[in-house]
């Protein structure tokens, strides 16, 4: 049974990248909500057979409060719709907080975890490709920016840059052959896919990612960083000649952006989040109300400030306890997983400060990576569960 469960939740992580490219229809929905129902399924099973849970953590309690929290929001909402449709998602994204931290329970589980986002994420890079059109760039458009079906060029931006550093961890650890060349192909086609989407948030998010690039060579051979070298020069170099110049001089104006402060106008929206906040600041607006609550057609493109007039004071409280249980749980881990827990969190952080991603099944999927890693267990492996059958590497095993 738990090699059922470790199924369902790898091919929910493998769809993550891409969860919005294919879509069911009503009711059933996307790629990801259907492996989010399997997912979640395959645990209650094996709760239900093994009858007993995983003690949880500060972490995976401060996440149920959230969620209460958020659920109850449902009493004063401004906009009840908006806030029953917010509450909807937010379930079917946090779930994967206890799914990880009961069948993800040992590093080499979570490595495998790792190698599904990777693999999802190169599937949402060759959707970009295949969106990549040549006719709207040599028409002499001003922007030209692509993205997967389905997807806002920005948000799948920063889905992509955050499996660069798990794509990094998973080269670093040479544990298959073919698991090695999907890491290290990724650190090729991932970076021009996210330069296809000229998401200057994209771009920032993954310059901070290959910044980590030398903490996961430092215990490598001189072949592993030669390699790396290798890897990445192509990588320039692909995305020198294929990547249209209306990209480039799009991600060109992120430093007058930078400069000027307003970060796109985004200041504008902050500051009328800021005063909607002071009304009420207790609960908050309601889950989802962003909008309603504060007067405007726009979203908060932060995902701190939303939390803070959705929730109020009293929710981001327990929101900020979840973010300090992820970033302690970063640093309590070793290796390589201590540099990859890090390298997520930040790139995370960076990137949900334009963006909003409180209810992102990837937000929560990162967050509970972390804390699993920092309380994984490096030795013990289930008789239970075969991973390498799982994942179909065992015969690649170097």
């Amino acid at each position: 049974m738990r090699t059922l469960a470790f199924i369902l939740l790898w091919l929910y992580v493998f769809t993550l990248p891409w969860d919005y490219t294919l879509q069911f229809g009503d009711p059933i929905g996307s790629a990801g909500r259907v492996a989010g129902l399997l997912a979640l399924a395959g645990w209650l099973l094996l709760i239900g057979t093994h009858s007993r849970m995983r003690r949880p953590r500060v972490f995976h309690i401060a996440a149920a409060v959230y969620l209460a929290i958020v659920a109850a929001s449902l009493f004063w909402t401004t906009d009840p719709e908006s806030t029953v449709q917010c509450v909807r998602s937010y379930v079917q994204s946090v779930m994967v907080v206890w799914v990880i931290w009961e069948v993800g329970d040992t590093q080499r589980a979570l490595f495998h975890l790792a190698i599904a986002y990777v693999g999802g994420a190169t599937v949402a890079a060759f959707s970009i490709f295949q969106n990549f059109s040549l006719a709207t760039v040599e028409a002499g458009a001003r922007e030209a920016r692509f993205a997967a079906d389905n997807w806002d060029a920005n948000d799948i931006a920063l889905a992509l840059a955050l499996a660069i550093p798990l794509a990094f961890y998973i080269a670093s650890k040479r544990r298959y052959w073919i698991t090695t060349c999907l890491a290290l192909s990724y650190l090729v086609v991932g970076p021009m896919a996210i330069l296809l989407t000229s998401s200057r948030g994209g771009i920032v998010v993954m310059a901070i990612a290959f910044f980590a690039l030398p903490l996961f060579l430092k215990r490598q051979s001189k072949t592993a960083k030669v390699m790396a070298l290798i890897v990445l020069v192509c990588a320039g170099c692909v995305a020198f000649y294929y990547v249209p110049q209306q990209s480039w001089d799009r991600l060109s104006t992120v430093f007058d952006n930078l400069r000027a402060g307003d970060l796109n106008s985004r200041e504008t929206i902050w500051q009328d989040g800021l005063r909607a906040f002071g009304s009420k600041y207790a609960v908050g607006v309601g889950a989802g109300a962003f909008q309603a609550g504060v007067g405007t057609f726009y979203n908060a493109h932060n995902t701190f400030l939303a939390v803070l007039v959705e929730q109020g004071v009293i929710g981001f409280s327990v929101f900020f306890v979840i973010l300090a249980c992820a970033v302690r749980g970063s640093v309590r881990a070793l290796g390589e997983e201590r540099w990859l827990s890090i390298s997520l969190v930040v790139c995370w952080a960076i990137g949900v400060f334009t963006l909003g991603w409180a209810t992102t099944r990837i937000t929560w999927f990162v967050l509970a990576l972390v804390v699993s890693f920092g309380s994984a267990d490096k030795g013990r492996q289930s008789s239970e569960l075969d991973l390498d059958g799982v994942t179909g590497f065992a015969v690649c095993a170097e």
